[in-house]
C-alpha cells in the first residue's frame, strides 16, 4: 500500500507563501514525506521554476499532470506503482504535522475504498484521502473549495487527530495554534505503507 501526497496551490505565491521562513510547499512536501507519504506531487505550472528550487533537495516533485484528480492520480501511478490513494494537500494548511499523515494512511490501510479526513474539535479539516480508481471522482477539479463541494455526496471517515494545523493556515503562526495533542491512541493492526517505496528511484521520475 502507497499513498501519494498532491500539494495543491491555484498560484504559484500560495505554494510559495513564507510559513516560518520556508516557503509553503516546502514545509507541506517536508511533513508529508516524514508522514510516510510517495510519491509527493506538487501539479502546477512552474515557468519561472520558482517552485522546483524551493523544492531541491526534498522528495517531491513538479508535475504537469492537468488540473484534475484523475490526471493527479495517473501522474502518482507512473512515479510509483501501485499507488492506492491520494491525500490532497492545499498549500494554505502548511502546520500539519507529520503523525496526521501517518495516521490518515494507517486508516486507509483499515478501510481502503472510504474518503478519510482528519478533525479538529469536531470541524472537518485537511488534507483529504481519496482512494484512487474511483471513475466518479476522475474528473473532480484540483481546486480545494470545488473539491469539497463534489465530494459533499460521498461517504467521509473523520478522524480526531488532535492537530490543529489541519483548520489553521498560514495566517497564523504555528506559536499561536491550539495545543498539538495528537491521536489518542494508534489503529490497531497498522498495515505495511510505502511497500513500493523500494522500485521508487530517480528513473521512475
Amino acid at each position: 500500500m502507497t499513498v501519494a501526497v498532491g500539494i495543491l496551490g491555484p498560484r504559484s505565491a500560495a505554494l510559495l507563501a513564507s510559513a516560518s521562513g520556508l516557503p509553503a510547499v516546502r514545509r507541506i512536501a517536508d511533513a508529508a514525506w516524514a508522514g510516510g507519504a510517495i510519491p509527493i506531487l506538487v501539479p502546477v505550472g512552474d515557468g519561472t521554476g520558482a517552485i522546483a528550487a524551493a523544492l531541491a533537495g526534498s522528495e517531491a516533485s513538479v508535475v504537469t499532470a492537468g488540473r484534475t484528480l484523475g490526471s493527479l492520480e495517473r501522474a502518482a501511478r507512473k512515479t510509483v506503482r501501485g499507488t492506492s490513494a491520494l491525500i490532497l494537500w492545499p498549500a494554505a494548511f502548511p502546520w500539519i504535522d507529520a503523525e496526521t499523515v501517518t495516521m490518515l494512511i494507517q486508516a486507509h490501510g483499515r478501510d481502503p475504498r472510504a474518503i478519510h479526513r482528519p478533525s479538529w474539535e469536531e470541524a472537518p479539516g485537511w488534507p483529504v484521502l481519496v482512494p484512487v480508481g474511483m471513475p466518479e471522482l476522475a474528473a473532480l477539479p484540483l481546486d480545494p473549495e470545488r473539491l469539497l463541494a463534489a465530494l459533499a455526496d460521498h461517504p467521509v471517515r473523520l478522524h480526531p487527530l488532535g492537530d490543529p494545523g489541519v483548520l489553521h493556515g498560514p495566517g497564523r503562526g504555528p506559536e499561536t495554534l491550539p495545543t498539538y495533542r495528537g491521536p489518542e491512541r494508534p489503529l490497531e493492526d497498522p498495515p505495511e505503507w510505502g511497500s513500493l517505496a523500494g522500485e521508487h528511484s530517480a528513473t521512475d521520475r
